[in-house]
């Protein structure tokens, strides 16, 4: 992970959130905004972890929340 740059704005944060939030992927999020997919997907983790989207970001299949 060394390759990939971790740091964003809170300006950057909030573009990403919002374009996914509108359905963007993250392959067109990383274009857009000139980064690394895995970069957006870890920015995206975080702000999901947060509850800073509505979006779904990812499925766990056939394990139940306790």
């Amino acid at each position: 992970m060394e390759d990939l740059e971790l740091a964003f704005s809170e300006k950057q944060l909030k573009n990403i959130v919002s374009q996914w939030e509108y359905g963007r992927s993250i392959e067109d999020i990383a274009e857009i905004n000139s980064r690394n997919p895995h970069e957006i997907f870890l920015a995206l983790y975080d702000q999901a972890r947060k509850e800073n989207i509505k979006r779904p970001f990812a499925y766990r299949i056939g394990r139940s929340r306790k």
